[in-house]
């Protein structure tokens, strides 16, 4: 699982990245912050996240911070 931003009320954005591993409740599941090159998208929350399977990648489009509703789509790239 590849999660992307949050909110801690009332006014802290992030736009940080995370996999999640091994979360099959027989193992130690483990989170893992990704370092993308690149510059990062604008922090935010309310997000719509997908797996685009033809590239490998998570798209994550709108959500809104403190400047307000996002309209932007961005794509990060796994490998």
């Amino acid at each position: 699982m590849t999660v992307f931003g949050g909110r801690v009320p009332p006014s802290t954005f992030y736009n940080d990245s995370w996999v999640l591993t091994n979360a099959n409740g027989i193992t130690t599941s483990t989170w893992t912050q990704l370092m993308p090159t690149g510059a990062p998208p604008p922090a935010r929350a309310a997000a719509v996240g997908a797996l685009d399977p033809a590239s490998s990648g998570m798209i994550v489009s709108g959500g809104a911070n403190s400047d307000g509703v996002l309209n932007d789509a961005w794509v990060l790239t796994l490998s």
